[in-house]
């Protein structure tokens, strides 16, 4: 009565499996049936990931794009918009966000140079200011420092110090490039000059301390607009990357693991 042995041959494991003389051959098959299974399934999530992978990029691609259209278009047409109330904070928030630190200042910076091309040859308007294009700059490095750290408490801190950075300087500017000399206008801390270029008057400063506080007094309207469109604009633009990313599609280039686009 010696052993005998049986091999039955596995063709997906590739390898021999042994049972004793005397043990059903059907207890073993049913789990390499399952096996099978599994790695199937398996083989399966992995090609609808790479699916989702592709149509999460396509999504947030067409998003980042429609965001730069919307905020060219907003930009051209100021008389119709309200001051500093603008897309393009949250524009270079979300492209730090999305892009990480290497590019996410591509996009806002792309649309303020052609906006601002078109509106200084269509309008005669001042083109490329750069402080101001540093700031954006300074914009999509806060929104890439949300990348692994999006929380509404993040997301606000970022937002509020972008705007108010932006605020301190822009005004700290204006405040140095049109300011006058005390002794010109005696006991005046501020000036309303007319223009046949700008709608609105321009504002000049006297050149002191009272002179300083009351252009920043001045602009606090303009902040509150400013600080309003970052929330708003940036808010929705990750708003609805997220939506992307509930809906199924985890895998993709925003996820914020990840180093790049």
């Amino acid at each position: 009565h010696g052993s005998r042995l049986k091999s039955y041959v596995c063709p997906n494991d590739n390898h021999f499996l042994r049972t004793g003389l005397g043990m059903p051959s059907l207890i073993k098959w049913p789990r390499l049936a399952l096996r099978h299974g599994i790695d199937t399934r398996i083989q399966a999530a992995q090609m609808n990931d790479k699916s989702n992978e592709k149509t999460a990029t396509i999504a947030k691609w067409a998003l980042l794009a429609i965001a730069c259209v919307y905020g060219f278009i907003y930009r051209l047409f100021p008389e119709y918009t309200s001051p500093n109330l603008a897309p393009i904070g949250g524009l270079a928030l979300f492209g730090g966000y999305l892009l990480s630190s290497r590019w996410g200042w591509l996009p806002a910076l792309a649309v303020m140079a052609s906006s601002d091309w078109v509106l200084w040859q269509w309008k005669g308007y001042p083109p490329f200011n750069a402080p101001v294009y540093a700031l954006f700059v300074l914009y999509a490095l806060a929104g890439a420092t949300l990348r692994g750290r999006l929380s509404p408490g993040s997301w606000l801190g970022r937002v509020f110090a972008s705007s108010l950075a932006f605020f301190a300087v822009t005004n700290a500017l204006v405040f140095a490039t049109s300011s006058f000399s005390p002794q010109e206008h005696p006991g005046v801390w501020v000036m309303e000059i007319a223009t046949e270029q700008y709608a609105h008057p321009l504002i000049q400063y006297a050149r002191s301390l009272p002179g300083l506080a009351t252009c920043y007094l001045y602009a606090l309207p303009f902040f509150a607009r400013t600080l309003a469109g970052d929330l708003m604009f940036s808010g929705l633009f990750l708003g609805l990357s997220l939506v992307i990313d509930r809906f199924g599609l985890r895998h993709t280039i925003a996820r914020p693991s990840s180093s790049s686009f």
